[in-house]
This record gives C-alpha cells, structure tokens and sequence, in this order.
C-alpha cells in the first residue's frame, strides 16, 4: 500500500521546493500571498467554540516570528481571510517559532499556481534541487564588478556564507563543492 499523500510540508521543504530564496518566501508569508499554518492545541477563542487543529498564520505575526525568531501569537484564521480567530487577552497566546510553520499542500499549489511560479523538474536525479546555479549567478556578478576574492578558496568560503544568508541552511553546498563549481566556471569545464 503506498503512504498517504501529506497535506502540509514544512517551511524548509517548501523553501527547498520553490526557486526563490528564504527572504522571498518570509516575504510572501507576512504579505498573505503564501499562507503559512501551524497546529494549535485545544484553545479557547473570541466568540468561537474551542477548537484543535491547523489555522493559518496571520501574516502580521509572520512578521513578528521572522524579525524576532519567535513570537506568542494572539490571532490566526481558520480559512483565510474570512474567520479571524482571536485568543482573549485574559489567556496565554501560543508561542511560534520557525519551525513551527507549516504549509498545506493545496495553499502550496495555489501560490504557485496563481503566481505562475516556475518549479524545478520533480523527474531529475534524486535528491533536493541544487542552489548552485544561484551561487555562480552570484559568483558571475561579484567578478563582474571586481568584488570577488583573489583566491577560490576564499571566495568559495564568501559564497557559502552568501548561499546560507539567503538559502535554506540544508541546501547549502560545503565550500569545497562551491570551489569544485568555480573552478569549473572558470575553466569552462
């Protein structure tokens, strides 16, 4: 019997999913165009019966989680925008972090789909889709405007902080990979 199909994915495998960097998907979480969930425990809500289960993340407190890191979260919707659901003042919020976001599989298709975001080819070599393309990218641009350090082994080391800042932290090559590809790049290999 095959596995069920999973409704939500979490925030880095859609960040590993999508071709656009970390940034750009925080941005279209606190923006409301990606709408991000999280599981909330049996909680007693403004003018609703309790409820258990996933709620979308109020893009406000995307932004909040983002800047800080973490957050106690006070309002969600159960279906966006149309149910707000508040937490009384009187009563504990629910403490986010990172890693406590999620994506539900049809929010997922709809961004993309709506957007016309552009996926990578599921049908490649296994494994997660390579950010190296985006690092000599950047290499190109860095020795364009003569940015770029003399050795390959510190400029390596530059773009693997770069790739980190900017990419899920997972799919980031060592920088020994990264030398491999500017050498490459450099060779026309």
């Amino acid at each position: 019997m095959p596995l069920p199909k999973r409704e939500y994915y979490f925030l880095d495998e859609i960040m590993a999913r999508l071709p656009l960097t970390a940034r750009d998907v925080q941005y279209y979480i606190c923006h409301g165009h990606l709408l991000a969930s999280v599981w909330v425990p049996l909680t007693e809500f403004s003018g609703q019966p309790p409820y258990r289960g996933y709620v979308h993340l109020d893009p406000d407190t995307g932004f909040d989680l983002f800047c800080h890191g973490k957050t106690e979260a006070r309002s969600f919707y159960h279906f966006y925008p149309f149910t707000k659901l508040l937490i009384p003042d009187d009563s504990p919020g629910i403490v986010l972090t990172e890693s406590s976001l999620l994506v539900h599989a049809n929010d997922f298709e709809a961004f993309v789909a709506i957007y016309d975001v552009p996926l990578p080819d599921l049908k490649r070599a296994a494994g997660r889709p390579s950010i190296m393309p985006a690092i000599i990218e950047e290499y190109r641009k860095r020795r364009g405007a003569n940015k770029d350090h003399k050795t390959l082994s510190a400029e390596s080391e530059f773009l693997h902080a770069w790739a980190a800042e900017h990419f899920s932290a997972k799919s980031v090559p060592q920088p020994t990979s990264i030398r491999n590809a500017l050498i490459q790049e450099k060779t026309g290999a």
